[in-house]
């Protein structure tokens, strides 16, 4: 059971590492080259706080910043705070409990309870910080705890396009004034959990959408989507002084797969695949002295008056 926990945490890592890395790398000479002065030390900050996985902490706390290019990372630090501690929960339930569903469910309960308290009394840390968004990550997991079956081929199909509508209907109606997390965010992501679930054993019509080369090429390279978007963005903005228009927009939005779809390429999947480092002891040693040195610098920005 260690040996397979070791070996989560390691292919968590091979998942996570390479492509955020690879980013760092390339984007803190640009900072240092484009950014005032001023803004390369919140620069800085949210580089040490990746390092140590504390970025969301960081976004919580500075609150007058504008758009820092690398404060979506943020959502990195919650997902892999998350996954530090879950496997341990999970490791002792399936183990000392016959139903290890119970204080996992308990405790996206608690977590849900805090989030719909938090919503009004402390948005910011309800959006930014762990313990209220336990509950989404959680609900994702309960269809791997748990088998959850829906028999009938109708109810399937209905379930599903239901899902789907959901979230379309999130996505163009929701904004900052929907309190979210909290309520707002149950209904997407049971919306989530039932495309999952509806997934497991046939084709729906949402599940066969889905799996159009298109969408599934999206999804194989939306890590690195996700990686390069706001970055690229954020420094356009910083450079202009605007949103881009609809023409830049759509000049924009290509090259930005088109990064992430040669992250993929050359970075996550020969990694992942172990075509690199195919020694686990040498990529853990690599990823942790590029960290090192890459939380090193962003400290040094911080908390020096360099370039200034």
């Amino acid at each position: 059971m260690r040996q397979r926990l070791a070996q989560f945490y390691v292919r968590r890592c091979r998942r996570v590492l390479p492509a955020l890395l690879v980013l760092l790398v390339i984007l803190t000479p640009a900072a240092i080259i484009m950014l005032r002065p001023a803004d390369l030390h919140i620069y800085g900050k949210y580089l040490a706080s990746t390092s140590i996985l504390l970025t969301n902490v960081v976004a919580w706390a500075d609150r007058n910043s504008g758009l820092p290019p690398l404060i979506h990372l943020w959502t990195i630090a919650v997902e892999e705070q998350f996954y530090l501690l879950y496997p341990l929960l999970l490791l002792w339930a399936t183990t000392r409990l016959t139903r290890p569903i119970v204080p996992i469910a308990m405790l996206a309960v608690a977590s849900f309870t805090l989030s719909v308290w938090a919503a009004y009394a402390m948005p910011l840390a309800n959006f930014y910080l762990t313990p209220p968004r336990v509950w989404e990550l959680l609900l994702g997991a309960l269809p791997a705890i748990e088998s959850f079956r829906v028999r009938s081929g109708v109810a399937r199909e209905v379930l599903a396009l239901t899902g789907a509508t959901v979230i379309v209907l999130a996505v163009g109606t929701y904004s900052s004034q929907s309190h979210y997390p909290g309520i707002p965010a149950l209904p997407v992501c049971l919306a989530a959990v039932s495309l999952l679930v509806t997934g497991q054993d046939s084709v729906t019509m949402v599940a066969r959408l889905l799996s159009s080369r298109p969408l599934v090429v999206t999804g194989l390279i939306s890590y690195s989507l996700y990686l390069w978007h706001a970055p690229l963005l954020a420094l356009f903005y910083y450079r202009t002084g605007a949103s881009p228009n609809g023409v830049q927009t759509a000049l924009l939005l290509p090259a930005i797969w088109l990064l992430a779809l040669l992250s993929w390429f050359v970075v996550e999947r020969p990694v992942r695949s172990g075509k690199l480092f195919k020694s686990d002891r040498r990529f853990l040693v690599a990823s942790a002295i590029a960290n090192f040195a890459l939380g090193g610098a962003g400290l040094y920005l911080w908390s020096t008056r360099v370039f200034r």
